[in-house]
């Protein structure tokens, strides 16, 4: 079975390599890493087997180092666009990160001081990041197979899967800070972006992705979230603002005929506006 959780994704990077990892120079972060840019040391090579560089890690950085380490790691060609493969466990973050670009994880970590930064030096806010996040989604597909360590119904997508942007992380955690950052800096950005099931930023407001801890337990967010009243506000704040960007409350979702391997049988799944 193909589920999210694999063997590697509940287990640490290794640490095996030469390349520059900021987020192991503690306490004395900037000069490590002024001084080893000095000398030359590359910010291209990435780490370990997920394909991680330098530059995802920035939220790794104490808050008043974060905006200096990018700026600094940019100029020594580090690149915005770079992505990971794969669900990663990280050293310093309790859970797994997404594969995705550097906004991707500082999106999913709420790393705000990061996520400017980035939108500051020109990151492609639409990266998508080919992640399936409708595995175990029963209002997307048919859920036509069962198995894997938890025992669950699940689906495997038949055609090429998008994955989701940093926009896409924001809607779903109600963060609204990207979306009035782009505002402010009345940034063009066409925030009806579909993927290959239709579903845009919009829809992704009512989506409860699963997480997993590093180890590989699956847990809910909403009690990391804070207040009731503060989860409400940043939700009114996420939808207005992304209706200012040019969001559209009527478009409909496009979802592909399923077969079921169990039954021979064509499935048509229904059309959803956010709304539904």
């Amino acid at each position: 079975m193909a589920t999210h959780q694999t063997s590697k994704e509940a287990s640490d990077p290794p640490h095996d390599d030469a390349t520059l990892d900021p987020s192991d120079f503690r306490p004395n972060v900037g000069g490590y890493r002024s001084l080893l840019l000095a000398h030359g040391a590359s910010v291209i090579p990435t780490c370990t087997e997920w394909d991680i560089d330098c530059l995802h890690r920035a939220f790794a950085f104490d808050d008043g180092q974060q905006v200096q380490a990018i700026s600094s790691l940019i100029a020594a060609g580090a690149k915005l666009d770079s992505m990971t493969r794969d669900v990663t466990p990280f050293p310093h973050y309790p859970f797994l990160l997404p594969p995705g670009t550097p906004l991707h994880w500082a999106v999913t970590t709420g790393s705000h001081t990061v996520i400017e930064s980035l939108v500051e030096h020109g990151v492609d806010v639409l990266a998508r990041d080919g992640y399936d996040i409708y595995v175990f989604d029963d209002r997307i597909r048919l859920l036509d197979k069962f198995g894997g360590p938890n025992m669950e119904v699940y689906s495997i997508s038949d055609r090429s899967v998008k994955g989701l942007s940093p926009l896409d992380y924001a809607a779903m955690a109600h963060d609204p800070f990207i979306f009035e950052l782009l505002l402010r800096r009345k940034t063009t950005v066409d925030v009806n972006d579909v993927d290959e099931e239709g579903l845009s930023v919009i829809h992704r407001l009512s989506t409860h992705p699963r997480r997993r801890t590093r180890t590989g337990n699956a847990f809910d967010d909403f009690i990391l979230r804070g207040a009731s009243s503060n989860e409400c506000n940043g939700l009114k704040r996420a939808v207005n603002a992304i209706l200012e960007l040019g969001g559209d409350l009527e478009l409909l979702t496009t979802p592909a005929s399923t077969t079921s391997t169990s039954t021979d049988t064509a499935w048509a799944l229904p059309c959803y506006t956010p709304l539904m």
